[in-house]
């Protein structure tokens, strides 16, 4: 997905982010440029967060269904995206590496994986992300290695 300098806004990131969401294929999403701000930010944040979507309630108490999320995507392009800490805030939430188990503490899963492990480049240059938003994608790194762009910060 690729949109340069188009002006967006956080009513048409509305509107990707279901796009978005439940996506399987996508490897790059590239919306440099684009005037997202907080709002929008937190809107494609939302849409990257594993989801599970309920096929059947079993009588036993476990549940029957799906992950919603993306295992594929490795770029993340949102520089000049007018970003400030609330957004850096919510995109290191949803990106931060998490495993399955994390989510049912009350229901045997058989198998374990982890969400969001794929994604390699994380470009945040001229964005006003500022020290709080900066820390917050830092301690998102630490399970796995991310090339982030911050660029020049004021």
């Amino acid at each position: 997905m690729v949109s340069f300098s188009n002006k967006l806004g956080a009513e048409c990131a509305r509107a990707l982010a279901e796009a978005l969401r439940g996506n399987t294929v996508l490897t790059a999403v590239r919306l440099r440029r684009n005037g997202l701000g907080d709002a929008g930010a937190v809107h494609v944040a939302e849409a990257l967060l594993p989801r599970w979507s309920p096929l059947a309630q079993l009588g036993t108490g476990g549940a029957c269904g799906r992950w919603l999320f993306n295992p594929r995507l490795r770029e993340l392009h949102l520089g000049g995206a007018t970003i400030g800490p609330g957004g850096a805030k919510a995109l290191a939430r949803a990106l931060t590496p998490q495993r399955n188990i994390d989510f049912f503490a009350d229901v045997k899963i058989e198998s374990q994986w982890a969400f969001n492990t794929a994604l390699r480049i994380l470009d945040l240059r001229d964005n006003q992300i500022g020290a709080d938003g900066m820390e917050a994608i830092a301690a998102m790194l630490e399970p796995v290695p991310v090339e982030v762009d911050f660029g020049t910060q004021s």
